[in-house]
């Protein structure tokens, strides 16, 4: 008796994922601090489990385990970005966690009007929710308690 030919399924579409524009800019700010870095001859390195930073970079004799963000928020004044900082990701109880030194050495801010990455060491980010950054001077000339990007740029 011949057999049947069972009928060939053709396989099923792939699953829709979206993929939501916080993780997109995300990733769009971690290849440009990637691309930064290979210019200025550093190296990079991912980690291979879920952990509080993005990157190891080694620059400068030093490895820097860093936290890369895509600062483009909104912040009360022109001429500021919001670079932020607090997250709920690894907490179940849904709490605010900060950054400290335990975790991160530096937070990379890529700022997408300006094409540059900020460079921002512990005294920016240990136990803050944000950093304001100027990207611009401001109306009244006013310099003393204010971040400028220029400063940070890496």
């Amino acid at each position: 008796m011949p057999r049947r030919m069972s009928r060939v399924r053709s396989p099923s579409p792939a699953p829709n994922f979206m993929t939501s524009k916080t993780t997109i800019k995300g990733e769009f700010a971690c290849t440009k601090v990637e691309q930064l870095a290979l210019l200025k001859g550093a190296i990079v390195s991912r980690p291979a489990l879920e952990t509080r930073y993005d990157r190891i970079i080694d620059w400068n004799g030093k490895l820097n385990r860093v936290q890369i963000k895509y600062a483009s928020g909104k912040t009360r004044s022109s001429g500021a970005v919001a670079v932020k900082l607090d997250s709920n990701r690894f907490n179940p109880k849904k709490k605010k966690h900060l950054y400290d030194l335990s975790e991160i050495d530096a937070v990379l801010a890529y700022i997408p009007q300006l094409d540059k990455v900020c460079w921002f060491g512990p005294k920016f980010f240990v136990g803050k929710t944000s950093i304001i950054v100027r990207i611009a001077a401001t109306k009244n000339n006013q310099k003393k308690n204010c971040i400028m990007a220029d400063k940070h740029f890496w």
